[in-house]
């Protein structure tokens, strides 16, 4: 009994490092790492507007959902990697803060505000391709995107279905007239 109890925590510890966060399909969240996802986050970072010209940028990625209370699955540091092209900063969404009184999501070393970029929903339909519902946003704006990844030619091929739901662009301001 005195040895099972001495294994009984290394045990859950073993079970609970095996655990995965997975979609709401049983996608390991993990598998949402691969060429598809890059390609995705290549896709996002690439497409999405700019609505503070010429103030630096920080980006994050985060995986499946982003539940009610802030919580989510933030993508791996060698993930993130991937990213760090010419002079980009992309920081783990683990260490990001939040500022008032707008709860702005900003980098916490250059207090600027951040891209996130998420890999809400993959779905794999044929060897070659995807189903992507993809989301990004900065300060107060943001999209959810329905996105299609093909492979041609050995490369992966990210199109836009269409936008699901959003802010962006941003209504525009009309003058009173008569005034």
């Amino acid at each position: 009994m005195r040895l099972l109890k001495s294994f009984l925590p290394s045990v859950c510890l073993l079970a609970l490092s095996a655990c995965d966060s997975s979609d709401s399909n049983g996608l390991p969240l993990s598998l949402y790492e691969n060429e598809v996802g890059e390609a995705v986050v290549d896709y996002l970072i690439k497409s999405v507007p700019d609505p503070s010209p010429g103030v630096p940028k920080s980006w994050t990625v985060v995986l499946g959902e982003i539940d009610r209370s802030g919580v989510f699955e933030p993508a791996t540091q060698p993930f993130l990697e991937k990213f760090q092209k010419d002079g980009r900063r992309v920081i783990s969404a683990r260490v990001l803060e939040v500022t008032e009184p707008n709860n702005m999501i900003i980098d916490p070393d250059l207090r600027v505000a951040v891209y996130v970029l998420q890999l809400r929903l993959m779905t794999q339909r044929g060897a070659q391709d995807w189903d992507v519902q993809a989301a990004w946003s900065y300060k107060d704006f943001f999209q959810r995107l329905d996105l299609e990844a093909t492979q041609r030619d050995g490369r992966w091929v990210v199109t836009q279905k269409s936008v699901l739901d959003g802010n962006w662009p941003p209504a525009e301001k009309t003058e009173e007239k008569g005034s």
